[in-house]
């Protein structure tokens, strides 16, 4: 058996992987799920799991994504805020 393989012969150690939750919130405008998933998507990213609503006009959206390994919450940080510097969400 290999070391990681979970006692499974051939079984090769399980894949690092960044788990990060990211949170949106600002005027409702078309584009943001757009925006935001292109962002993680360019990262490496995957989402799991999502929930979006709007209120009061706002737009609120809570993500649960997974990357590589080697993805830091400082690179998507100054990602999105390229983003939203670029598109002016506020």
């Amino acid at each position: 058996m290999e070391p990681g393989s979970g006692g499974m012969p051939g079984a090769s150690a399980p894949a690092v992987v960044a788990r990060f939750a990211v949170s949106v919130f600002g005027r409702d405008r078309p584009g943001i799920v757009a925006a935001v998933t292109g962002v993680l998507a360019g990262a490496g990213c995957n989402l799991e799991d999502t929930s979006m609503t709007i209120l009061r006009g706002h737009f609120a959206m809570m993500l649960v994504v997974s990357g590589p390994g080697g993805t830091g919450a400082g690179e998507l940080v100054s990602a999105s805020a390229d983003l939203f510097r670029r598109r002016r969400y506020r």
